[in-house]
């Protein structure tokens, strides 16, 4: 018998440049520290993937919830800058519909699969 999803290693996804991505919405509940901490520690750029502007104190790095436009009914953590992530969950949403808009990435960064998708 396998154990609970975490216990399993996140799969990982190199992701180019002009990928499109949406944020996910309602995952501040997932439990994914790990994984976040693999993927921000992965990142070495000093710019968000999502704006280009220079991570700082104020406005960090953090690992974010997206989904990929080609692989909808999947999960994905990359590395974003706090105020791109913190923008996109304060998007109007009507009806539990994501309204967040779609975004390419600027640089590569590689994606950790979240092991707590409500897709798995």
């Amino acid at each position: 018998m396998s154990g609970p999803a975490l216990d399993r290693p996140a799969p990982a996804l190199r992701l180019g440049a002009g990928v499109l991505l949406k944020h996910a919405v309602n995952t501040a509940h997932l439990s994914d520290a790990p994984s976040k901490r693999m993927c921000t520690s992965n990142y070495k750029r000093d710019n968000c993937p999502q704006c280009g502007l220079l991570f700082s104190a104020r406005n960090g790095k953090v690992g974010a919830h997206v989904i990929i436009i080609e692989r909808e009914r999947e999960l994905w953590i990359v590395p974003l800058c706090a105020d791109c992530n913190s923008e996109a969950k304060n998007v109007n949403q009507t009806g539990g519909r994501n309204t967040n808009a779609p975004f390419h990435l600027r640089t590569p960064v590689l994606a950790i699969r979240s092991l707590e998708s409500p897709f798995i």
